[in-house]
């Protein structure tokens, strides 16, 4: 595993460009009968993925909307030698787009970021320490949460609270006498929604994602592909979501068990994963978390349909 370290920090290995010999697939195929994507056999199948997502999707503690980039994605990397760093990066910037996430133009502000490091617990409170600003406002609990980790991996994701319209809240003081400024206590800070159009609570306010990021500890990669960390980095990056458990595995492919499940993990982004994305980036900005389960499954079905030749409006 140390050659490894040193081809991704230094030298070259070419193994890295191809996914693991034993990796397998376990996505229903794309042949055979058209009837997995209609009548009861696709409530079954439906009802399997929606399972699955909810065991994959982080749900919000309130009824706020699920968060995904509004803002354009200007991705970087740390602590990888610019041959490899530009490979993931474009992988990455490639499964943004088709998933409906906008790229921010060259020289853009880094809001999500991919590193592989040596030792992931160190360089996590090294982060912590030196580079404070990449957690953003998460709470203490939060970030305790992203330093345990669940494998080889730490990712978290920064979410800021913004009007429909995209601006940001104005934070005011409320004073005791429930003004502005004119309290005899300095009061307390409270969050203005500054948009001026109106609406129900839940509609006039969106979860933007404004920084994400995902390290790698270089020591447990298992022999994975570039692509394959690449893809994991992508689920982790753009949607707020778990590792696949590895005493459960999913009954669809998903590349989220990369590091519980490597032989059953797919090469790369498989149909469900996909689905997952584009489901979340298709949603209203006011959507909740819970509305992925449908989004996901629907887009399931149309990838899988399209891939069968099926036209489901004369199918159904």
């Amino acid at each position: 595993m140390r050659t490894l370290a040193k081809a991704i920090i230094g030298a070259t290995l070419p193994a890295l460009f191809a996914a693991p010999a034993t990796a397998q697939s376990n996505e229903t195929p794309a042949e055979g009968n058209s009837i997995v994507v209609i009548g009861e056999a696709w409530e079954k199948e439906q009802e399997k993925i929606e399972d699955q997502s909810k065991a994959l999707i982080r749900p919000t503690r309130t009824s706020a909307p699920v968060a995904r980039y509004f803002d354009s994605l200007c991705l970087t990397t740390w602590n990888i030698s610019e041959r490899f760093a530009k490979i993931i990066q474009q992988r990455i910037e490639a499964n943004a787009e088709e998933a409906g996430v906008k790229l921010a133009e060259e020289g853009c502000a880094p809001n999500a970021l991919v590193a592989i490091v040596k030792d992931v617990e160190t360089d996590f409170a090294r982060l912590k320490d030196e580079h404070g600003y990449v957690f953003g406002d998460l709470k203490k609990y939060q970030i305790a949460r992203a330093e345990r980790g669940a494998s080889a991996v730490r990712s978290w994701n920064v979410v800021e609270s913004r009007g429909r319209d995209g601006r940001p809240f104005q934070s005011i003081e409320i004073g005791i006498d429930g003004g502005t400024g004119g309290g005899q206590s300095a009061g307390r800070d409270v969050a203005l929604n500054q948009q001026t159009s109106g609406g129900r609570l839940n509609d006039t306010v969106r979860r933007d994602m404004i920084m994400s990021v995902v390290l790698f500890d270089i020591d447990a990669l298992n022999g994975a592909s570039l692509t394959q960390l690449s893809d994991f980095a992508t689920m982790r990056l753009l949607a707020q979501t778990y590792e696949a458990e590895e005493d459960s595995p999913p009954q669809f492919s998903t590349i989220l068990s990369l590091f519980t499940d490597p032989i059953g993990t797919p090469p790369g982004l498989s149909r469900f994963d996909k689905a997952m994305l584009q489901g979340l980036y298709g949603l209203p900005a006011s959507a909740r978390y819970t509305a992925m389960y449908e989004a996901t499954s629907s887009v399931y079905r149309k990838l899988l349909a399209d891939e069968l030749g099926v036209d489901l409006e004369s199918a159904e």
